[in-house]
């Protein structure tokens, strides 16, 4: 009865169950683990970026097939005339590449039998919109858009028939590493002016990284007294 009577009266909130020491240096170490994980991740992987000419000729492609598609109702056989600046006399050979491709014969010989499409490059260029860190140890990236701008006019016999504005562009990211290498330094238009890095992603690596310490220490510590 004496036995009885004391465990009626045992209070619930005092029973006190410890895990298992190997269980609280697992967890210990998970947490480890974790921490380095998430401060020592690895950088987002970026395959081999298109230099910024290669990008201005992408769009220069989309432009004559969408253009080509516009007219497909208009004529199986239309002349084409391109006019650049004398900067962008290198991408006149890429415009004509990129109607080639169509299902219109677009002939450069221009004959007063057929309708003429006038394709005028007004501008193409880079513009390198921001830089910012590819996480809290990674890489500076930097955010690229490439353009391109213009008209295009179908006239025949000096009738026009259709007069369009075009304008495409395309953004991506690449390293700012990269930068001088996706350049070409004899055109200027695939050349643009980087913007500074972010302030205070300077400041924060150091301050992560002592805080990381700091933390690693203490539980490297807690994990041995137990």
């Amino acid at each position: 009865m004496t036995f009885a009577f004391r465990i009626s009266n045992l209070n619930i909130n005092q029973i006190k169950i410890r895990p298992p020491v190997k269980v609280t240096k697992k967890l210990h170490l998970l947490s480890l683990k974790i921490l380095f994980l998430l401060v020592f991740t690895a950088s987002f992987s970026f395959a081999q970026s298109l230099t910024n000419l290669e990008q201005i000729f992408g769009l220069i492609d989309k432009s004559g097939k969408e253009i080509a598609l516009s007219l497909n109702s208009q004529s199986k056989n239309i002349g084409l005339k391109y006019n650049c600046p004398a900067e962008y006399k290198i991408l006149e050979q890429r415009i004509e590449f990129a109607f080639s491709r169509s299902s219109i014969n677009f002939n450069k010989e221009n004959s007063v039998d057929y309708s003429i499409l006038n394709y005028n490059l007004d501008i193409a260029g880079i513009n390198y919109k921001r830089v910012f860190k590819d996480g809290w140890f990674g890489n500076l990236l930097v955010e690229r858009e490439s353009f391109i701008r213009g008209t295009y006019v179908l006239e025949n016999k000096g009738v026009f028939l259709l007069s369009e504005k075009f304008d495409y562009s395309v953004t991506d990211t690449i390293k700012k590493d990269d930068i001088s290498s996706l350049e070409n330094l004899s055109l200027p238009f695939t050349k643009d002016e980087i913007p500074p890095e972010p302030f205070f992603s300077g400041l924060l690596e150091p301050i992560i990284a002592v805080g990381t310490a700091v933390v690693t220490v203490i539980l490297f510590f807690t994990v041995r007294s137990k």
